[in-house]
C-alpha cells in the first residue's frame, strides 16, 4: 500500500533539516506565549489539555530533531527543562502549575524524537523499495 513516496519523504526531511531550527523556534515561541496567556476559567478535567500538551511538544521536537540529527538527548533535556520552567512560572501570570503537564510535555518530546528518528531512518537509511 503506497501512502507516501520515498522521494517526497526525503524532500520533506531535507526541508526540515534545513529549516528545523526555525520551525521549532517558532513552535517554542507559540507554546511559550500560549502557556503564559491568563485564562478566565480552568480547562475541564477531561484530559484534552494533556493531549494538547503531548501534540504540541511532539511537534516542537520533530523539526529540530531532524535538523540536529544525532543530538537527541540534548534536545530532549532542553525541551523537558523548558516545559518544567513554564510550569514553574505559570502561577506568576495567573495560571495554575500542573506537574502532570510537565510530565506529559516530556512524553511528547520523547514521542517527537522517536518519530523524527523513524522518519530519518526511513528517508535516508532504509534500502527497501522506494515507496512506504
Amino acid at each position: 500500500m503506497m501512502i507516501i513516496s520515498k522521494s517526497f519523504l526525503i524532500h520533506a526531511c531535507n526541508l526540515l533539516k534545513k529549516y528545523g531550527v526555525s520551525v521549532s523556534g517558532l513552535f517554542l515561541l507559540i507554546i511559550t506565549v500560549l502557556s503564559f496567556v491568563p485564562v478566565t476559567q480552568e480547562p475541564p478535567m477531561n484530559g484534552i489539555d494533556k493531549i494538547e500538551h503531548l501534540i504540541a511538544y511532539a511537534a516542537l521536537t520533530i523539526p529540530i530533531s531532524l535538523a540536529y540529527h544525532p543530538r537527541y538527548k540534548t534536545i530532549f533535556w532542553f525541551v523537558c527543562i523548558w516545559g518544567m520552567m513554564i510550569e514553574i512560572l505559570q502561577p506568576y501570570v495567573g495560571r495554575q502549575a500542573d506537574t502532570m503537564d510537565a510530565i506529559i510535555n516530556g512524553i511528547g518530546a520523547g514521542i517527537g524524537i522517536v518519530f523524527a528518528r523513524y522518519l530519518f531512518n526511513v528517508a535516508y537509511m532504509d534500502p527497501s523499495p522506494s515507496e512506504i
